[in-house]
């Protein structure tokens, strides 16, 4: 074999539920020992684009790497006290996610990967931690594009995968008195996608049709038919009408803040309410700090100074239009990062109310996320 500073070529793992990993000079000047460099290329051959996989491993694969599922695990962990991985939890399954998948793998040819966006990310935290550990990173920008999804970025709208969109149409379909008449057809799957690509999660979809179908609110059963016509109005085109996304998600966050432990724990609104940024007390500080308007574009930022500066009082959606002519897509974006953006107010020609309830932004001194206190 060559030696650890010539380029080896495409060297590649191929197995079983494995992806074919390239390696690359770079590799081999981690100084790795070989248990390592082995458990480090195994978890990198089952990431996706972005470098995230779940590790749940069972008895016969860990016995196939020549270990036990406790000297995995602790090979993992071990992997991340030296700086090269991250491992998080979400909902009882480990995931790892590594920044050396995204850097180093091709992105076309017959060796790339495709993107599994069912795949949780890791927390913003996490990536910044990393990054600057591994290639000394602390620009919160580069962190940032280094692992968008730990911030709520979506990919191009135009990769987003069907399986995603399928399992927010299943979710409405279980639903039905016929779900075998329902069809998963390009009208359906166009309603889906139209919220998918304004930014919003299917987590979020999933989340808003069991609020729908299930939750003890007057605009939940108002859509069930507790109306002056009687009528129902639970069809996938109503329920993700674009224009009124944004309006829906706050009652959403409103509610299940409240009323989540109300719901099947394994449902869309419980997994929804966990993996939300925690809600904090008081109010919000009353200017923006230097690290958040660095990591924000421009109108964000503005938008951002507005709630900021009118605290309860809110913004009327008037003046959000005056200061950005796509102000819902701003606040979707602005939710996507973690500031908690609620309608406090709503009105019958549509000049609703806004106000920040909380928000994550960055501590300058050790670029991290923190929440800041604030919020009702």
């Amino acid at each position: 074999m060559s030696g650890p500073s010539e380029y080896l070529g495409p060297l590649i793992i191929r197995r079983k539920k494995m992806i074919a990993t390239v390696i690359k000079p770079e590799f081999w000047s981690y100084n790795l020992s070989l248990a390592h460099s082995g458990l480090l290329l195994y978890l990198m051959s089952k990431m996706d684009k972005d470098g995230i996989a779940c590790i749940d491993i069972t008895a016969d694969e860990a016995a196939k790497l020549n270990l036990n599922t406790d000297r995995f695990v602790r090979g993992a962990r071990q992997l991340e006290s030296l700086g090269f991985v991250a491992i998080y939890s979400v909902n009882g399954k480990t995931y790892a996610w590594t920044p050396i998948v995204s850097r180093t793998q091709p992105t076309k040819g017959n060796l790339k990967r495709e993107r599994n966006s069912t795949l949780p990310p890791p927390s913003a935290e996490k990536v910044i931690g990393l990054v600057k550990s591994l290639y000394n990173i602390e620009s919160i920008k580069e962190a940032k594009r280094i692992c968008p999804r730990a911030w709520g970025i979506k990919r191009n709208p135009s990769t987003i995968p069907t399986e995603e969109i399928r399992s927010v149409f299943e979710e409405w379909q279980k639903r039905q008195s016929r779900p075998g008449g329902c069809l998963f057809n390009r009208p359906a799957q166009d309603s889906i996608k139209s919220p998918l690509k304004a930014g919003f999660t299917s987590l979020q979809l999933r989340s808003l049709i069991e609020f729908a179908y299930e939750a003890d609110h007057p605009a939940a059963r108002f859509w069930r038919g507790d109306n002056d016509r009687n009528r129902k109005y639970l069809g996938i085109e109503n329920l993700f009408r674009i224009r009124m996304m944004n309006d829906r998600i706050s009652m959403l966050d409103e509610y299940i803040e409240v009323n989540h432990h109300k719901h099947d724990p394994n449902g869309p609104i419980s997994l929804y309410h966990k993996e939300r940024p925690l809600e904090a007390k008081g109010g919000p500080p009353s200017t923006l700090t230097s690290a958040e308007t660095a990591a924000l574009n421009t109108q964000q930022t503005k938008i951002l100074t507005l709630l900021v500066e009118n605290g309860d009082e809110g913004v009327w959606t008037q003046d959000l239009a005056r200061t950005a002519l796509k102000y819902s897509a701003r606040i979707s974006e602005l939710r996507g990062l973690g500031y908690s953006i609620v309608v406090a107010e709503r009105t019958d020609h549509g000049n609703n109310r806004y106000v920040l309830r909380s928000r994550n932004t960055v501590d300058a001194s050790t670029k991290k996320l923190r929440l800041v206190e604030g919020g009702k």
